[in-house]
């Protein structure tokens, strides 16, 4: 799927470097429309029940939707339809989907067998393992705060 190509008043090579630098690049009339008319779909992803903590999992398609109006590829009727039909996943169902792609893979990687819970000890020592096992068994810790905080910081100190 091709992105459309926005209007920001930032040559693409520069955005990175001097996206932020406001005297080289000042804000455009067309940026500030944007976040005019982003900040109304916002509102009216709000008013239709969504809690507006979970706004950064639906931002980025509410401000391509805001200079899609903007640009005149689409109308505002039909983003704000759109933005009422967005639901965001409850939290559970998110981490499901980031955490399915390597199902089972720091199971595996530890020696435990699919089903059983991964004890703490086995987790603190996949925490000071590094590389890949690290990084699964960090993302594991994170998304388990009530079982594994209580070693949340183990390994943290030899990265310092």
């Amino acid at each position: 799927m091709e992105q459309p190509q926005f209007k920001t008043g930032v040559p693409e090579e520069d955005v990175l470097a001097h996206g932020l630098d406001t005297e080289m690049y000042p804000t455009t009339p067309e940026e500030l429309e944007s976040d005019r008319i982003a900040q109304e779909l916002e509102d009216a992803w709000v008013a239709a029940g969504n809690e507006k903590k979970h706004l950064a999992f639906v931002d980025d398609q509410i401000l391509d939707m805001a200079m899609a109006i903007r640009d005149g590829d689409m109308e505002m009727e039909d983003a704000l339809a759109q933005v009422e039909r967005m639901r965001v996943d409850e939290e559970k169902d998110w981490m499901q989907k980031a955490f399915s792609k390597n199902k089972g893979g720091l199971h595996k990687a530890l020696g435990v067998p699919k089903g059983e819970d991964i004890s703490v000890t086995k987790m603190a020592s996949a925490l000071r393992a590094g590389g890949k096992k690290e990084k699964m068994a960090r993302a594991a810790v994170n998304a388990n705060p009530d079982k594994y905080g209580s070693i949340k910081d183990v390994g943290v100190e030899k990265k310092k």
